[in-house]
């Protein structure tokens, strides 16, 4: 990936239950230590082009507090099953990272 405005991404997922799952799309905005927007496509999203806003809030305690927001789904089911799979994928990024082949 290059982090730049207009840059596209690709990625795939895999694990011992599900086969790969393409991941793609293209930053939108980009601002340091703060914001990342970009477009979002996979299979999950059935083929249709959604956003996705990371937003980090620096918080009193001297740590940072991650926001996701994800929008623009076709409908409703879908949007509920992203609902319940991104805390999943949140929980313990330091441990996903660190584990990542």
């Amino acid at each position: 990936m290059t982090g730049e405005v207009n840059s596209v991404f690709f990625f795939e997922t895999q694990s011992e239950q599900t086969r790969r799952r393409p991941h793609c799309g293209s930053f939108l905005r980009l601002e340091r230590d703060l914001l990342v927007q970009l477009t979002w496509l996979t299979p999950a999203t059935d083929g249709f082009e959604t956003i996705v806003a990371v937003d980090l809030v620096r918080n009193s305690a001297g740590g940072t507090q991650l926001q996701l927001n994800h929008a623009g789904f076709l409908n409703e089911e879908l949007r509920k099953r992203h609902e319940q799979a991104w805390p999943i994928v949140l929980e313990r990024p330091d441990q996903r990272i660190a584990t990542a082949p």
